[in-house]
């Protein structure tokens, strides 16, 4: 083999040394998500006795230590319910009872575990415990890759009972991708009237759904 033969295998042979390296190093990182493993969770309930009013609260438990988040006082029949993402994630969905006389309010909160701590990523979501009000979490990957909280609260027009059916005023809640924390998309009183009795968030879903793709939108 001439010079010339062998000068030029060993730039091509170089050449591919090179490309690979190249490729190599512009090879983008896997984006495999590694499965949470969150701390368990214990609930305790808090009193709404008049003079004695103290908060539930729900407590995430790392071996003897336990970190709170709590109620506020007078918010007591405290529930969680986990909500696992296909991230393998977890968030704790809770709702907590206020009671004034014969009517109350019901709390919500969505803690997420950060640096051992519940943090509530909802604003302020409450609705009536004996009015009628209804709440609910879907999970719709193509409208927000969190849990999308949704609630409904009857509006009593004049001389209405509890009897009667009533507009509902609807709110839903989503993730705000700038800071991690949700807001409330909008709010709408719906067209139809519901007998307490009813699924009024599934009712009014297709209309919730597609007021949420139009916010998605803008």
């Amino acid at each position: 083999m001439s010079l010339c033969n062998r000068l030029l295998l060993l730039t091509s042979l170089l050449f591919a040394v090179l490309s690979i390296t190249a490729c190599k190093q512009i090879t983008p990182p896997s984006t495999q998500t590694v499965p949470a493993h969150p701390a368990p969770y214990k609930v305790y309930q808090g009193s709404g006795d008049i003079g004695q009013e103290t908060g539930g609260r729900v407590c995430l438990i790392y071996g003897n230590a336990e970190h709170c988040w709590n109620a506020g006082d007078g918010f007591s029949d405290v529930k969680a319910k986990q909500i696992k993402l296909p991230t393998g994630r977890r968030l704790i969905l809770v709702t907590a009872l206020s009671m004034g006389g014969s009517d109350g309010t019901l709390d919500l909160a969505l803690l997420d575990e950060q640096n051992h701590q519940p943090v509530n990523l909802l604003p302020k979501a409450e609705i009536s415990s004996s009015n009628d009000g209804q709440w609910d979490s879907w999970q719709i990957a193509d409208l927000s890759p969190m849990p999308i909280i949704v609630t409904s609260d009857p509006v009593w027009g004049d001389d209405e009972t509890r009897a009667d059916a009533h507009q509902y005023r609807i709110k839903a809640y989503t993730i705000n991708a700038k800071n991690s924390e949700y807001i409330q998309r909008f709010e709408y009183e719906s067209s139809n009237k519901y007998p307490g009795d009813k699924d009024v968030l599934a009712l009014e879903k297709p209309t919730i759904l597609a007021r949420l793709k139009g916010a998605a939108g803008n």
